[in-house]
């Protein structure tokens, strides 16, 4: 007998092992866990087109303030800020000279008017010659020229507003001498509000007149609405963008002439768009990628994506509507994974597909 037979009945053992026969404490493969994923599936609806761009605020009307003539201030009646309506006094300048002026003028017309009737008493007498008649009348014609005038020049030692609006706030105070011609604040009209900003040239063939655009403060915090009321006819050369003016309601003052603000422009609507949570969309070496569940097997599917709607994106290809689609839990995955569908989190369940 050889002594190393041992070796050989040990290896018959596995081989029948191997084989299934006998062994009967042998354990059967262990079965792949299926991995907890929260799924859902693409919702399709009709989205907004829109764009978005800076912009700056304007004014519809605004006016640089500035007397005409010259004189001390003697009252400022409306403080920094305040609002003012067409044809109110903005500033009262000192009016003793040209007040003195329309007193003397208007004693001289009552002068010349006697002088005027009792020459035409006496030409009626024939006293006096036609010339003299037409002497007395361009006189009293001549003063009454003057009068008006120095009552204009008298009114524009008042200043009033030309329209509606608010007053900047002013460096001067009562006592400070103006020239003619100094400015001294500007009345703005800022209700509605022009907005202006540029898009890409690439929108240009879409834009036009009544289209909706949104309004933002650059935090955000603002809004208002507003709609397009003019496309400009060129591209600037520079920018290769198209400049585009909108008209807004600013009626509680929440925005300022010249203010920087976000645009959303509104192109239209995408008929039956399909969306899916931006939380669903795996961003991997070969691109956007989303995991759908086939018959409890995980599957990685390759996604173009479209514009973002708010958390959720637009899917141009790569899915199907009704495509049962891993919304939380991919991290974990790879295709052909084991999966097993869990309700979403309490706080998020409602929120995830909308």
């Amino acid at each position: 007998m050889l002594r190393g037979s041992g070796w050989l009945r040990q290896v018959i053992v596995v081989s029948v092992c191997l084989t299934g026969w006998g062994c009967e404490n042998a354990k059967p493969p262990a079965k792949t866990k299926a991995l907890p994923v929260v799924t859902g599936s693409a919702q399709v609806e009709d989205v907004p087109i829109t764009v978005r761009g800076v912009g700056q605020t304007r004014a519809i009307r605004i006016a640089p303030l500035a007397p005409q003539r010259a004189g001390t201030i003697v009252k400022l009646p409306f403080p920094d800020g305040g609002e003012v309506k067409k044809d109110q006094v903005l500033i009262h300048l000192d009016p003793s000279n040209e007040q003195a002026e329309v007193d003397a003028l208007e004693a001289q017309l009552a002068e010349a008017q006697r002088d005027l009737e009792k020459a035409q008493e006496l030409a009626a007498a024939k006293t006096i010659t036609p010339e003299q008649l037409e002497s007395a009348q361009t006189t009293r014609n001549q003063v009454r020229g003057q009068l008006d005038a120095a009552r204009v020049r008298l009114s524009k030692m008042n200043p009033v507003a030309a329209f509606d609006g608010r007053l900047s706030i002013t460096p001067l105070n009562p006592g400070d001498y103006l020239d003619a011609g100094a400015w001294f604040g500007t009345l703005v009209d800022d209700d509605p509000l022009y907005i202006d900003y540029q898009l890409p040239q690439q929108h240009a063939g879409r834009l036009s007149a009544d289209q909706r655009v949104e309004v933002a403060s650059m935090d955000g915090r603002t809004r208002i609405d507003g709609k397009v009321i003019a496309v400009d006819p060129s591209i600037t050369q520079e920018s290769r963008a198209i400049g585009v003016r909108a008209l807004a309601d600013n009626a509680d003052g929440r925005f300022h002439s010249g203010e920087s603000v976000v645009v959303v422009h509104h192109l239209g609507q995408r008929k039956q768009a399909m969306l899916l949570p931006q939380i669903a969309i795996a961003l991997t070496q070969k691109g956007p990628t989303v995991y759908t569940v086939e018959d409890g097997k995980a599957k990685a599917n390759a996604v173009k994506l479209g514009a973002k709607i708010g958390h959720r994106v637009v899917i141009e290809s790569g899915l199907e509507p009704g495509d049962e689609v891993v919304i939380e839990g991919w991290k974990q995955l790879h295709d052909g994974a084991a999966v097993r569908g869990v309700p979403p989190i309490a706080t998020q369940g409602q929120e995830l597909l909308k």
